[in-house]
């Protein structure tokens, strides 16, 4: 459904056809926010949450990267503030997209779903860092996606990039992707080093 409707109308089609292709997307995954079609302008066209609809996002890493992207190439963007609504608070979320593209490869513009950070902490708490130590992911231009304790290193802020370090009290390994391009710490504590 999706696919048909983006080769057929692309990002400024009948936003009744992309919302049950969005809708339809959006029902089958659990822990998703939004699924938003983005055009090559950087507006938000259509999204399983109409009150973002004709937003800029031109200036938004996603935006920005998912043009020079790879076709097939998924982009991790840095956490982003959700609008409030009278039934809903504002929380942050985190955009992974990837390039629109027609079938004679011309850029049509990008589809972003959005997730909030707390699916993944429940995977990180298994990972046995010792009673003081932490787990972090950070975006490339050093931003928190993840922190196991959320204390550590909040999700959202800025911090420097992380070096590996040992000494008497910890050990602090650094783990670089490249697809998507992530950097996870991991800070052990001495009672794991015995």
């Amino acid at each position: 459904e999706f696919r048909r409707v983006l080769f057929r109308s692309g990002p400024d089609g009948d936003a009744s056809e992309w919302a049950g292709a969005l809708g339809a997307a959006r029902s089958g995954v659990s822990g998703l926010g939004a699924i938003t079609i983005i055009d090559n302008a950087g507006i938000i066209r259509h999204s399983t949450r109409p009150e973002i609809i004709g937003q800029s996002r031109r200036d938004d890493y996603l935006a920005r990267r998912t043009a020079e992207a790879g076709d097939d190439e998924i982009v991790v963007s840095t956490p982003f503030p959700t609008l409030a609504t009278p039934t809903q608070p504002s929380t942050l979320i985190i955009p992974i997209g990837r390039k629109l593209t027609a079938p004679d490869g011309t850029t049509l513009g990008s589809v972003a779903a959005s997730f909030r950070p707390e699916a993944p902490r429940a995977l990180l708490r298994e990972v046995n860092v010792g009673t003081r130590g932490a787990i972090t992911v950070i975006h490339p231009e050093g931003v928190v996606l993840f922190s196991e304790p959320p204390a550590a290193h909040p999700i959202g802020t800025k911090v420097a990039m992380p070096v590996a370090v040992r000494n008497a009290d910890t050990i602090q390994i650094v783990r670089r992707t490249s697809e998507p391009p992530l950097v996870r710490s991991e800070e052990h504590t001495s009672e794991l080093q015995s």
